[in-house]
């Protein structure tokens, strides 16, 4: 269990162990996929051409600073949000949910589910009814950057496995309360109807051109510029570092857009904590504790996670409170920091 309420922040690094593109590599994709859809007879050839041009023009570091810069461009966004959902969708691989086989000899490479550590960390010590117990709060939120519904699909195939420890109504339950722990700040490209209904088509199903068309025909318009959140949607993603002893950035570049006023405003969310009841070790007034991974430790980043600095110290007399790994997820979070405590 959580025995303190956490915040975790998910950038592409953290989605990349289960075959999601990096920043940079998604705007790769999205350059060659307009390339494919450039042929002469293809009636839309004339939006994949501005595209290309565009984002090789502007050669984004982040596709979210791209798509904010030209959220004018009604053709091209609608052309990019297209694009990023059939990339998205393409690269869905269940099998990275996997054990690895032992006898494949890949050893620590296949090393990258870091989400059983997230599952393990949120169930452990908790009975079924007790994790499906709509009462009894997770002391977690995640707010996720990417478009990606992986996380979602890894609770999902846990809790409704044919060995689930759960009974079907506490699957029901305990799944809302999953669901409504995770925030896509830019939307997701899926839409599991977990508490009844009809689930979208399963992207992690083998897919065919015609199955293809169908499911982005859905899922581009689940992706939401910044525009097109309310400041209600923001603020409640805001809330959630209020509300948290610890805040962990996972695979986030702090890129200026997502840091910004406009998307998390770190400078002033991070700093807004006012005591929470339940958690009797934290003082009157606090700040959370902030941990965050930087593989290769690059210095852009460290030059931004400064931003955070005050929020390195009790007020009480300048303890430590940033934790940083220079190591990919999956190694930060089994040998660097833990992420259900302090």
């Amino acid at each position: 269990m959580f025995e303190v309420h956490t915040t975790l922040v998910l950038g592409a690094g953290a989605s990349c162990g289960y075959n999601y593109p990096l920043g940079h590599d998604l705007v790769d994709k999205l350059i060659s996929s307009c390339r494919g859809y450039t042929d002469m007879r293809n009636p839309s050839r004339g939006d994949y051409l501005k595209l290309k041009e565009a984002l090789e023009f502007y050669d984004p570091v982040s596709i979210d600073s791209f798509l904010y810069h030209y959220e004018d461009k009604s053709r091209l966004i609608l052309t990019a949000k297209r694009l990023i959902s059939e990339v998205i969708i393409r690269s869905a691989q269940e099998e990275r949910f996997k054990r690895p086989d032992p006898s494949s000899n890949k050893g620590d490479k296949e090393l990258t589910n870091w989400y059983r550590f997230l599952w393990e960390a949120l169930v452990s010590g908790q009975s079924a009814a007790e994790l499906s117990d709509p009462e009894k709060p997770l002391n977690l939120n995640v707010v996720s950057f990417n478009y990606d519904a992986s996380l979602e699909r890894y609770f999902y195939t846990r809790v409704t496995s044919n060995v689930s420890m759960f009974t079907k109504d506490q699957q029901i339950t305990f799944l809302k309360k999953i669901s409504a722990s995770i925030h896509h700040v830019y939307g997701c490209v899926m839409n599991y109807a977990w508490a009844g209904g009809d689930d979208d088509p399963d992207v992690y199903a083998p897919i065919g051109s015609d199955d293809l068309e169908s499911m982005v025909s859905k899922a581009y318009t689940r992706i939401k510029l910044i525009s097109e959140r309310s400041q209600s949607n923001y603020q409640d993603i805001r809330e959630c570092f209020s509300r948290s002893a610890q805040v962990i950035f996972l695979g986030f570049g702090f890129d200026d857009t997502n840091i910004g006023e406009k998307v998390l405003d770190l400078k002033k969310s991070l700093y807004r904590n006012s005591r929470d009841d339940s958690q009797e070790k934290l003082a009157e007034k606090h700040y959370p504790i902030i941990k965050f991974t930087n593989v290769g430790d690059s210095e852009v980043i460290n030059k931004k996670v400064s931003i955070l600095k005050n929020a390195a110290y009790h007020s009480d007399g300048g303890k430590q409170r940033v934790f940083k790994s220079t190591k990919p997820v999956y190694r930060a979070i089994s040998e660097d920091f833990r992420i259900n405590t302090i």
